[in-house]
């Protein structure tokens, strides 16, 4: 009966360890952009010496497209499924001869080995690489705080032409409107100035 009921609790332990060790497929990680082929790296977790040799995996058939709720689209058709490892960490490579033209790509993928299988849904998103290019090389541009127009930065906007001035037996009149400042000039370019009042010469009546 103690050999029995040892047999019994190692079975047990071994069944646990096994479920424990099981292979499970971890996250999504996307490198590839829209228009461009599929590039996509899948963590593989838990995988013991060895047993990546005997995992097996595609896209999952229609009936699991129709229990998840997800629409079959024939491109993941066209998808390839590696194992690989990098860094000392297992993963599922996924990749495409042919551009994906969509923004985002659906599908149940599955993973078989000896004694078990696993399925999971993933949805992939891309972005257009115009929209990633002009991100990364984009910069803020500083702003000057606005400031009150004066008399003295008035003088940095260029020159301002105003036109002097017209007006019969006014030259004298004329330089001395051209010689006044800019803030004088733009003063009086509503009312241009009075001519001076003309000097009046004749000969004086006999006596």
């Amino acid at each position: 009966m103690k050999d029995f009921l040892g047999r019994l609790v190692l079975l047990v332990a071994v069944g646990i360890w096994h479920a424990g060790h099981a292979v499970t497929l971890g996250e999504a990680h996307v490198h590839s952009y829209l228009n461009q082929p599929l590039d996509v790296e899948i963590e593989l977790l838990g995988v013991g010496p060895g047993q990546h040799e005997d995992l097996r995996l595609r896209i999952a058939n229609q009936d699991q497209f129709d229990r998840l709720g997800i629409v079959y689209d024939r491109v993941v058709n066209l998808i390839r499924f590696q194992v690989v490892k990098s860094d000392n960490r297992w993963m599922v490579r996924a990749r495409t001869d042919r551009p994906i033209t969509e923004p985002f790509l659906e599908f149940p993928l599955q993973m078989n080995w000896p004694g078990g299988q696993l399925i999971r849904q993933y949805t992939l998103l891309f972005d257009p690489v115009n929209r990633i290019r002009s991100a990364r090389t984009s910069r803020a541009i500083p702003v000057q705080p606005n400031r009150p127009i004066t008399n003295m930065t008035l003088k940095t906007l260029g020159p301002i032409w105003m036109p002097a001035p017209t007006s019969p037996n006014s030259e004298a009149c004329s330089r001395m409107w051209t010689a006044r400042p800019f803030w004088l000039r733009a003063r009086a370019a509503a009312k241009p100035p009075m001519p001076p009042p003309a000097i009046r010469i004749g000969l004086s009546e006999p006596l």
